[in-house]
C-alpha cells in the first residue's frame, strides 16, 4: 500500500508509522531511519508532531499534509530544527488508515524539498477507498491466517475477539456476543510482539465447557413469525453469541443439521451472512420496518 501511494506522487522517502491516542507513535519503516533523530523524536519532540497531535485531537482516518496542518511557528521550533531538517523532510503526505482500537497505521510520503500540491493530495485522497479496503482485508487475513496456523483446533467456530495490549477491542467475529459474556466462560491467549496487528495483545474466546446459559434474546415479531420453533431456537442462540458447534451441543443436534437449518433460515430471510442476521434483529429492536425478505416478513 505504501508503494501504491508512492507511485501517485514524487517523493524522496516512504515511511510507515503507528499513531495512538494513548501512547507515543511507533516507527515501523524504514528500519534504517536516522537513529539520533529518532531518539530525539521519542525523547519528546513527537509531542510537537502535527500528525500525532491531529490523531490525539480527532482520531479521524483520511489524507492530510504536513504543510496543511503545521502552525506557522513550527518551522522555527525544535521539532523542525532538530528533527525535520536532520532527516531532510520539507513536506509529508500522511494517510491515516482506519483505526484499530485507538491507533492508526499511517502511510507517509516524504519530500526533501518543496511542498505537495493540492492536486497531489487529491490524487492520494482519490486512492483512499482502495487503501482502506486493502487495510481491512489485510487485518482480517492476518488474523484468520494466524488462527489457522497456530490456534485453529482450539478456536474453530467459537466466538472470539482480538484486543490490544491495553485491552481495547480491535476485531471481533460476528458471533461474539454484544452483551458481556460470563467471565467464567472467557479464555485468553497471549500474543507475542511478532503479531503485527496487536503486538502483546490477546485473543479472547468463549469456552463451551464452562459457558453460562445465554442471555435470553427476544426476536422481533417480524423476524420470529417467519421461523419454525427449531429455527427460532437456532437464531436466538446465534444472536446470543453461540457458534454452530455450541448450538448443536445445546439443542442435541448434529453440527451439520444446525448448518442446514441456518441455510434455510438465511434463505427465508433473504440474507447471506450471519452479520445480516444481527442487522435484522437490531432493526426489529429499534422498530425500523423497511425491508421485506423472501418469506414475506417486513424487517
Amino acid at each position: 500500500m505504501l508503494d501504491l501511494v508512492g507511485r501517485e506522487v514524487h517523493h524522496d522517502l516512504l515511511a510507515l508509522a503507528r499513531y495512538s491516542r494513548v501512547a507515543p507513535p511507533d516507527f515501523i519503516a524504514p528500519a534504517d531511519f536516522d537513529e539520533c533523530a529518532k531518539q530525539r523524536y521519542f525523547e519528546g519532540l513527537y509531542l510537537h508532531d502535527p500528525f500525532y497531535r491531529l490523531w490525539q485531537d480527532e482520531g479521524t482516518p483520511g489524507v492530510v499534509t504536513l504543510r496543511g496542518l503545521a502552525p506557522a511557528d513550527l518551522w522555527a521550533s525544535r521539532y523542525s530544527t532538530e528533527f525535520l531538517r536532520e532527516v531532510r523532510i520539507s513536506d509529508e503526505v500522511c494517510v491515516f488508515l482506519p483505526a484499530l482500537g485507538v491507533a492508526s497505521i499511517a502511510l507517509i510520503v516524504d519530500r526533501a524539498q518543496g511542498c505537495f500540491s493540492a492536486a497531489e493530495q487529491q490524487r492520494v485522497t482519490a486512492l483512499y477507498p482502495v487503501l482502506a479496503a486493502l487495510h481491512e482485508l489485510h487485518v482480517r487475513t492476518v488474523f484468520t491466517s494466524s488462527l489457522a496456523r497456530d490456534f485453529a483446533p482450539q478456536l474453530r467456530d467459537r466466538p472470539l475477539r482480538l484486543v490490544d495490549f491495553q485491552g481495547i477491542e480491535l476485531y471481533a467475529t460476528p458471533n461474539w456476543p454484544r452483551e458481556a459474556p460470563c467471565p467464567s466462560a472467557r479464555r485468553a491467549i497471549r500474543l507475542d510482539a511478532a503479531f503485527a496487528i496487536a503486538p502483546g495483545g490477546t485473543i479472547e474466546y468463549l469456552d463451551f465447557a464452562t459457558e453460562a446459559a445465554p442471555a435470553p434474546v427476544r426476536l422481533g415479531q417480524a423476524l420470529a413469525r417467519q421461523l419454525t420453533p427449531r429455527e427460532r431456537d437456532i437464531v436466538e442462540l446465534t444472536l446470543a453469541g453461540h457458534a454452530p458447534v455450541s448450538i448443536a451441543r445445546r439443542l442435541g443436534l448434529a453440527v451439520g443439521s444446525v448448518k442446514n437449518h441456518r441455510t434455510r433460515i438465511f434463505r427465508k430471510l433473504d440474507i447471506s451472512t450471519e452479520r445480516e442476521l444481527f442487522v435484522i434483529q437490531r432493526a426489529c429492536e429499534e422498530g425500523r420496518v423497511n425491508r421485506q425478505p423472501a418469506g414475506g416478513a417486513h424487517v
